[in-house]
């Protein structure tokens, strides 16, 4: 498939974003050259960019400027989905816009632990990976040892690996 590219709403003649999920910034009349955008990850490994304007700097998820600039929203959802759930793949052939609950439900990992009363044990481990003590959901965790609840769900889904000076992970 061919790459396109399309301005970035707000940053017309600045920025641009392909259909590949590449951005890159653009050529001015002062010399500077065009060239592709490091690609940082945030939270829930999401790829983003910082694009600046009048010396303000603004985060951006790349999976939302692909589809704001790809993909059309007649009924004006708020949220992108991946279909593959691979959030590394922003190819517009990969996102669709949708609801919040279609989103959360779509997830296939996440209806493992994220149904009503079923949610997943998890083991609070010291740095050695000792068992310290076991809870029976992140709210318990966290209600126990004072240490917020996405530190520890950051920490379960390996974005961080430790919080609050622990290890955590599922029990199976």
């Amino acid at each position: 498939m061919n790459q396109d590219w399309k301005d970035v709403a707000g940053y017309e003649g600045l920025y641009q974003v392909s259909n590949d999920g590449q951005v890159k910034s653009l050529s001015n009349d002062k010399g500077k050259k065009e060239k592709l955008l490091r690609q940082s990850i945030r939270a829930k490994h999401y790829p983003s960019v910082a694009l600046s304007k009048r010396g303000m700097f603004t985060p951006y998820s790349v999976h939302r400027l692909v589809a704001e600039a790809f993909l059309s929203n007649p009924d004006g959802f708020p949220e992108v989905n991946h279909k593959d759930e691979n959030p590394y793949n922003n190819h517009v052939d990969n996102l669709e816009w949708c609801t919040h609950k279609y989103n959360i439900n779509y997830t296939s990992g996440r209806k493992t632990y994220k149904k009503r009363g079923h949610a997943r044990e998890i083991i609070q481990l010291d740095l050695y990976g000792k068992t310290i003590s076991v809870f029976k959901s992140t709210a318990d965790a966290a209600n126990s040892t004072g240490i917020g609840r996405t530190g520890i769900s950051n920490a379960l889904s390996r974005i961080d690996g430790t919080s609050g000076g622990y290890g955590w992970q599922y029990a199976n």
